[in-house]
């Protein structure tokens, strides 16, 4: 994710349709400003992306990007590394976390200026609970040199756990779980229970940005062998 080559994207590339709502467990939050938003107690965010819902602290993101309207292409890289936008003068690699957890190509996206109701055709291979073809949201997690972003369904909604259980992660949670989530679950520290029936875990963020940066340099190593 470190290597970031600056081009215009291609405007036939792929964006997010809307997806499910964050249920009952947060109906009535506002949409979250980040640079306002405080988090005394015990409030965190609840972020979609898909079918995937994950609980965030204020201290773990920098960034909600409500629509990336320019995104660079990253030669070489795999299908879940949508690109690259810019945020305060750097190159934010965005990942479709949802593609990456379940092995399988991103949805498409529709680019900015997109004319409403015009055929869109979704790329083959389209999984049930991944985000659709609508607007590209991002979550930027980090700042500088190391920041990077998630591919996200909507705006994070403000929600507390003062009344909510969790429960750590192991193999007596519901295969649901493991199901939606995928090969994050190693990642996983936490399962939140949340009204509606909603399922959030908390991700060690910091950790999985590392697995990826070692995935991505362990193409680009497979790349240059094949030259």
């Amino acid at each position: 994710m470190d290597r970031l080559a600056h081009r215009p994207i291609d405007p036939d590339i792929p964006a997010l349709d809307p997806a499910p709502t964050l249920s009952a467990a947060a109906a009535t939050a506002p949409p979250l400003v980040l640079s306002e938003a405080k988090a005394p107690g015990d409030l965190r965010q609840l972020v979609a992306a898909g079918s995937m819902r994950f609980i965030i602290g204020f201290d773990e993101s920098r960034e909600y990007v409500d629509a990336v309207a320019s995104l660079t292409r990253i030669p070489r890289s795999p299908g879940w590394l949508l690109g690259a936008f810019s945020a305060d003068g750097n190159a934010v690699p965005l990942v479709d976390i949802y593609a990456w957890a379940h092995q399988q190509e991103p949805t498409r996206w529709r680019p900015p200026g997109h004319l409403a109701g015009s055929r869109f055709e979704a790329r083959e291979g389209h999984h049930p609970g991944s985000p659709s073809a609508g607007t590209l949201r991002a979550l930027r997690m980090g700042d500088g040199a190391s920041a990077w972003a998630i591919r996200v369904t909507e705006a994070p909604a403000v929600i507390s756990l003062a009344h909510n259980q969790s429960r750590a992660i192991s193999s007596k949670l519901p295969l649901a779980v493991s199901s939606v989530n995928g090969h994050l679950m190693p990642h996983a520290m936490a399962a939140w229970f949340l009204a509606g029936d909603v399922v959030a875990l908390q991700i060690r963020w910091a950790a999985l940005a590392d697995v990826l940066r070692q995935e991505l340099a362990g193409i680009s190593t497979a790349e240059r062998r094949k030259e």
